[in-house]
């Protein structure tokens, strides 16, 4: 499989080179994009579970583990790119992790089934391909749906990264949208529990 490389931005990996799978369907986020939301969640990190629902190269996570993330769980449906994440995670020697193959729509159910079953805090980063991609038109309806599989008294925050032209309601279910940031095309919008 063809690969670029990008570079850690920072934490104990730091300008660490690691591979990015060059494929159709993969789009990786851009590095103010990453920066954006380690800086956000930095102080939570050692501490939670973050989960990459659409993983790709894993970048995010990869940042976040970085960072002294606890434990991350990467959702990937491509196996030759889920290949390159596995050998970045192996180069890199960071072990609090685990790369699920499967379309992210349903590895994710029992993925938090066990979180829920642990206990564990968790941060949902969900970065699907943009509505305007062929056959992915009802792409942010199905994320939308997600939203009642997250456990409300265990999710810390629900990241969604998407084109910047569509906008989420500012209420999902349990959870009201906190903040949302914009660079270019791409949009980061996040969620918290309402307090109940």
């Amino acid at each position: 499989m063809k690969t670029n490389q990008y570079r850690i931005l920072s934490g104990k990996f730091k300008g660490k080179s690691v591979d990015l799978p060059i494929v159709e369907e993969t789009r990786p986020t851009k590095s103010i994009v990453r920066e954006s939301f380690i800086s956000s969640v930095r102080a939570e990190l050692p501490y939670i579970h973050l989960v990459e629902m659409f993983g790709g190269s894993g970048s995010v996570g990869i940042d976040a583990l970085s960072n002294h993330l606890k434990f991350a769980t990467f959702l990937e449906m491509n196996t030759d790119v889920a290949k390159v994440l596995r050998r970045n995670l192996s180069n890199l020697e960071a072990n609090n992790n685990q790369v699920i193959v499967g379309n992210s729509f349903e590895t994710i159910k029992p993925l938090i089934e066990k979180i829920v079953s642990k206990n564990e805090e968790v941060i949902f980063y969900i970065d699907p391909p943009f509505d305007i991609r062929e056959n992915q038109e009802n792409i942010y309806e199905k994320v939308i749906n997600l939203f009642e599989l997250f456990p409300q008294d265990l999710t810390l925050l629900i990241a969604i990264e998407h084109i910047s032209t569509f906008s989420f309601k500012e209420e999902i279910g349990s959870f009201i949208q906190k903040k949302k940031k914009k660079f270019g095309n791409t949009t980061l919008s996040y969620f918290i529990p309402k307090e109940s």
